[in-house]
């Protein structure tokens, strides 16, 4: 069973591809045995993408893939690189639907994301999909107007292939606020019939205040869901010299990995 991992987060900027870099990392620490790949359904702030080019360009050159890649420590020629895919790319940093109706681009619905999240996860052991902003972004659209998100495409992805396990992973800052954005979307994946695996502090402080401190225990009484892993500040607006870095530390800033199957996956 391909385990299709679904990252997303509370909004925009609380530490998605750090925490997506880090959990491979983690990985493949942890569960070696285990063939890792990383899907970027939507890309959106790659200005070099024309509107005849239907944002189809190199696979993994910029964006959040080339960026999780580069904490990783992988360049061209590093051997057995992790497999990377993406979906669509748009020039202005928007969300996806808007960016795309802008440049008078192509709308994917959820059976076009999830034909190239099925084609992906064959080929590896557990899928990393990060998404767009937060759960409910407009990544497309589908044929009735309505906009198509992380929830639609998680489904369809679900719906289809039962030989995949289908897990979200939710991405917060620990400061005061966290409580309602974390309940907010856990309700609504509940309502989508989709399981919260976990959720990550994507920005940790080395001096966390009474909130950052206490908001971990409150969180898992409201919702049931651990936070399963603790992101440092600082390193999630990648720079050249943090090349790497991910790939040294990022096993260290987790308690859990739900989407493993042994004992290797907790530490104490």
């Amino acid at each position: 069973m391909t385990k299709i991992v679904v990252v997303t987060g509370t909004n925009t900027d609380v530490g998605k591809t750090i925490t997506t870099a880090s959990a491979i990392a983690a990985t493949r620490v942890r569960a070696p045995h285990l063939q890792v790949g990383l899907i970027k359904p939507a890309q959106t702030g790659e200005v070099a993408v024309e509107k005849n080019s239907l944002g189809y360009t190199e696979c993994g050159d910029c964006g959040d893939v080339a960026v999780v890649r580069a904490l990783l420590g992988e360049t061209a020629e590093t051997p057995a690189p992790l497999p990377v895919w993406e979906g669509i790319r748009y020039p202005e940093p928007l969300a996806p639907d808007m960016a795309a109706r802008r440049a008078g681009m192509e709308l994917w619905d959820a059976a076009h994301f999830a034909d190239v999240i099925e084609e992906a996860a064959r080929d590896v052991d557990v899928l990393f999909v990060e998404g767009a902003g937060g759960l409910l972004v407009g990544l497309g659209e589908e044929s009735c107007g309505a906009p198509t998100t992380l929830v639609e495409i998680a489904q369809e992805t679900a719906r289809r292939n039962t030989a995949h396990e289908v897990l979200i992973l939710l991405v917060s800052q620990p400061h005061l606020g966290m409580l309602n954005q974390c309940v907010l979307t856990w309700r609504e994946l509940q309502r989508a019939g989709l399981s919260l695996a976990g959720i990550v502090f994507g920005t940790w402080s080395e001096n966390p205040d009474l909130p950052m401190r206490l908001n971990a225990d409150e969180v898992l009484r409201l919702t049931g869901v651990p936070v399963i892993g603790r992101i440092p500040c600082g390193v999630g607006k990648f720079q050249p010299q943090q090349s790497g870095s991910v790939a040294a530390a990022g096993d260290q800033w987790w308690s859990q990995l739900p989407w493993c199957d042994s004992g290797e996956a907790s530490r104490q």
